[in-house]
């Protein structure tokens, strides 16, 4: 038996997919509502590794779940490769987002200074930030970056979130915050 392919066509295009990788497709699509759903058990609460290692395994097993229905219809070594591929490459893409979201410093940063009703120097930034837990070499390392992505300026010796960029980083880092349930920064 020959393996389905699911057609999609655009002009002249084809973006058909093999069984295999419309399994991988939809594996990288149900990854973070299973991050979303296994974020909020209370077991997993403030465990982030913990949540995106189970999160990963289970997902894994659906796809070689898939894969294993699929090969037993025909489908070729080249496609389940294929498959490999699409999944594995998005499974690293989703650990450095949930990487920079689970460990994020510096959003952490920003996400502090939203917090304050007036802006702040280092020192009360120092006292805002992890009640001040190893913020100087975090400051120095970390605010050249802030300032060349044009997401802080300093006004007179205080440190100000930029109007569009500053704010709107903040807002998107506040939306994954609550969506997967991560252990608060800032």
């Amino acid at each position: 038996m020959i393996s389905e392919t699911i057609p999609l066509q655009i002009g002249s295009l084809n973006f058909s997919l093999s069984s295999a990788e419309a399994i991988a497709f939809l594996s990288v699509l149900l990854f973070p509502m299973a991050l979303i759903i296994i974020a909020r058990i209370l077991f997993f609460k403030d465990r982030n590794a913990l949540q995106f290692f189970v999160t990963t395994i289970s997902i894994f097993c659906f796809w070689v779940g898939g894969i294993i229905y699929t090969y037993f219809n025909g489908t070729s070594l080249n496609e389940i490769l294929s498959s490999f591929m699409i999944f594995f490459t998005s499974l690293l893409v989703y650990l450095e987002i949930w990487a920079l979201l689970s460990r994020g410093y510096t959003l952490g940063i920003l996400l502090t200074l939203s917090k304050s009703s007036t802006p702040l120097n280092d020192k009360n930034l120092a006292q805002a930030y992890r009640q001040g837990e190893g913020l100087q070499w975090l400051i120095q390392h970390r605010f050249s970056g802030l300032f060349s992505a044009k997401l802080l300026f300093q006004e007179k010796n205080k440190i100000c979130l930029t109007p569009f960029f500053g704010n709107c980083t903040v807002k998107i880092y506040k939306l994954f915050i609550l969506m997967f349930n991560l252990k608060k920064t800032g």
